[in-house]
């Protein structure tokens, strides 16, 4: 990979012998040529005098010895440097200050795109171990890089990885400039805005974090998933009202979700309208047989109905009603009894329905595998 900076090296390296080599430094192309860089180390270190301090030559051909230190799969190699491609890439920022005359401008620009890979792949290889401050220090290298005016090459993954790898260290300040950097690139639409606010609630900033939700809807106003979180935030917070405006939002955009009308049941039950709760328990179960959550509540409705009904009743009309509220709630006990057999509380109320309706036989099955539970 470094063989392309190399060849021009070595060409100037060429040229210089005949204009006499008053550096001392083409001999180190010639080593790492014939990949003998323990000793192009040596000779590269011999070099750093006060003569060279400032000379452009000097820092590029340091900058590739300690590249090809980085690169070397030699463990002898490896143990040069610890840290082999931040000491390459130090110096190849050196060699473009010092080189007045753009003599190696091609030479360091093309060494920085290579350093620029490997930062980023160090650092996604550091985020998935963990070291997320490390990560980042790669990530905002590569970025450093990219900014540079002979370069200005603008990478939307590196800002978001940065993003990523700073919420994950807990600088929530540098994660909020780097998602907002996304969401000026465009990038990521609708989720920028919940990474964003989710940064905001990690700080504790509840009012940002609503808010930048709500900005990322009002750009992004199909995006379920800024629906969803706005939802979950405020069934967490108990705010009854405002999850039913959500989840009313959603349902118009995803219909078929049986578990928005799950919630939207719950809500009315919890404001006491239970026939409204009835109506999106029972579209939760059409939609999807399988939904246990919305079954179970219906079923504990109607059964809570015929408790009171048979409480008050006082004629045989009266009793035929609770009857009936006990039938329907049974139709949705058994569903879940089918799923969820184990229930204490469905055993409980199908024991108690079977006694009503003077199934006794049902009633011995339930009351043997409420024995057997214990």
């Amino acid at each position: 990979m470094i063989k392309k900076i190399l060849l021009l090296l070595i060409t100037i390296s060429a040229i210089n012998i005949f204009a006499q080599d008053t550096t001392g430094l083409n001999n180190i192309i010639r080593l790492i040529d014939k990949g003998n860089i323990i000793q192009a180390k040596k000779q590269i270190d011999k070099a750093n005098t006060v003569k060279n301090s400032e000379n452009p030559t000097y820092w590029l051909y340091r900058g590739v010895v300690f590249h090809e230190i980085y690169e070397s799969h030699d463990e002898k190699v490896k143990t040069l440097s610890k840290n082999p491609l931040q000491e390459a890439y130090k110096s190849y920022i050196n060699a473009r200050k010092y080189d007045l005359n753009k003599m190696y401008i091609s030479n360091i620009v093309t060494a920085l795109g290579y350093v620029t890979n490997e930062f980023t792949q160090e650092g996604i290889e550091h985020f998935n171990s963990g070291d997320y401050k490390s990560a980042l220090n790669y990530f905002e290298s590569s970025i450093a890089i990219n900014s540079l005016p002979e370069i200005m090459y603008t990478d939307t993954i590196l800002f978001y990885n940065s993003a990523l790898a700073s919420e994950k260290n807990k600088d929530y300040d540098k994660a909020i400039k780097y998602y907002k950097k996304c969401m000026e690139l465009k990038f990521g639409e609708g989720k920028i805005y919940i990474d964003l606010a989710n940064v905001y609630k990690e700080k504790g900033d509840i009012d940002t974090y609503l808010y930048t939700l709500k900005e990322g809807l009002a750009f992004f106003p199909n995006d379920t998933d800024l629906i969803n979180e706005l939802i979950n935030h405020y069934i967490s917070v108990s705010d009854v009202d405002n999850t039913i405006i959500y989840t009313k939002r959603a349902i118009e955009k995803d219909s078929t979700n049986s578990n928005l009308y799950f919630i939207l049941g719950s809500m009315y039950e919890s404001k006491k309208n239970i026939d409204a709760a009835k109506k999106q328990y029972i579209k939760a179960t059409e939609i999807d047989s399988t939904n246990t959550d919305a079954a179970f509540n219906l079923g504990v409705l109607y059964y809570n109905s015929g408790v009171d009904k048979i409480k008050h009743a006082t004629t045989k009309a009266q009793k035929k009603q609770a009857e009936y509220e006990y039938t329907r709630a049974l139709i949705y006990i058994e569903q879940v009894y089918e799923k969820e057999p184990n229930s204490r509380d469905v055993l409980y109320m199908l024991k108690n329905i079977y006694r009503i309706n003077g199934d006794n036989v049902k009633k011995a099955e339930i009351e043997k595998k409420l024995s057997e539970l214990k």
